[in-house]
């Protein structure tokens, strides 16, 4: 079982190789965390990645939604994506089914107002735009 340091390490490792957006190096990644035992902590790390990415490179979250194999079968990108961007619209006082939803189509849609909210939350925590990400999943069929 890693520490917390170790932990907090290989956090820190797989979000530097996410954003290389190297096939290789990401499946290196998955390689070098096979040492770790548990199939859950291995999880935890690349989600924990994912979610930090959110807030610091939404081009990056773009790419692996793109390439969502490449952390298959440890970790489903759109499904963390969705949920994180759920979780904050939700804390911002949105309504899920009204002011973002899944549509028919199996694209992920947010109301203008909550977009201009999450830009806003952005510029209060001082972390990155997420609106790049919302946009291109209101294009992409989950």
């Amino acid at each position: 079982m890693a520490t917390p340091d170790e932990r907090e390490r290989c956090v820190r490792v797989a979000v530097g190789l996410l954003q290389t957006r190297n096939l290789r190096s990401i499946s290196m990644l998955k390689d070098c965390l096979t040492y770790i035992p548990s199939p859950i902590s291995i999880r935890n790390i690349l989600t924990t990645a994912v979610i930090e990415l959110v807030s610091s490179a939404p081009t990056t979250i773009c790419w692996l939604l793109d390439h969502p194999e490449c952390l298959q079968p440890e970790v489903n990108v759109t499904q963390i994506v969705t949920q994180e961007l759920s979780d904050r619209l939700t804390n911002l006082g949105f309504v899920q089914g009204q002011d973002f939803y899944v549509n028919a189509s199996q694209e992920f849609e947010v109301s203008e107002a909550a977009k201009l909210a999450l830009f806003a939350q952005s510029q209060v925590l001082n972390i990155q735009d997420p609106r790049p990400i919302v946009d291109y999943l209101q294009n992409k069929s989950l």
